[in-house]
């Protein structure tokens, strides 16, 4: 519950932390499952046109809802209610530069036709993708502290750890609990 502004001051045995998050967390873990390999290094929403934070709020809301439409609506009281100054002039940005909602929507499924078929799946999906997120981060903190003497707090996709000791985790991230016999969705399938 804490903010990004107190995360910063946080301390473990005394020493700065910093955090240490893996890019695009769950859209990776869903190419994981689907095509057997992360995407990353390559950033799924890197989308021509359309500004990272744009994309990134458009497919979380498409991991969530049911249909373009819920997901246009989504947007919309995203839009009214959460969004920044800056989130808000990226999406003008977006609509300015693509169109529509669902040309935004076209756009992002082409960037990420493997993993098509995971959006629109409703919300019981999207909490599935949140556990499957979940139980990774755990997994990974708990490999630290096992195997690395390395303390770490998580926040979602987020290990805040010693500053001294952060080089080089990210090399963890798509290694460790991503073993194909450990780590499945039965929700997920292959490729369709």
């Amino acid at each position: 519950s804490f903010s990004k502004a107190k995360r910063k001051r946080i301390l473990i045995n005394g020493e700065k932390t910093v955090g240490v998050d893996y890019p695009a967390s769950v859209a990776n873990i869903l190419y994981k499952t689907v095509t057997g390999r992360p995407l990353a290094p390559e950033d799924p929403y890197t989308v021509k046109g359309i500004p990272r934070s744009t994309v990134k709020i458009f497919m979380n809301i498409m991991l969530n809802t049911p249909d373009q439409r819920a997901t246009s609506g989504a947007v919309g009281k995203w839009l009214k209610n959460e969004a920044s100054v800056a989130e808000k002039n990226d999406y003008q940005k977006a609509t300015k530069q693509i169109g529509s909602n669902s040309k935004i929507i076209k756009a992002i499924l082409l960037r990420n036709e493997p993993i098509r078929h995971c959006f629109f799946k409703g919300k019981a999906y999207g909490q599935h993708y949140a556990w499957l997120e979940a139980n990774l981060v755990f997994e990974v903190a708990n490999f630290f502290a096992e195997y690395l003497d390395l303390p770490a707090l998580t926040v979602h996709d987020e290990f805040i750890v010693p500053e001294e000791r952060a080089l080089g985790l990210e090399s963890y991230f798509y290694t460790v609990a991503m073993d194909e016999n450990i780590y499945q969705s039965n929700y997920i399938s292959r490729r369709r």
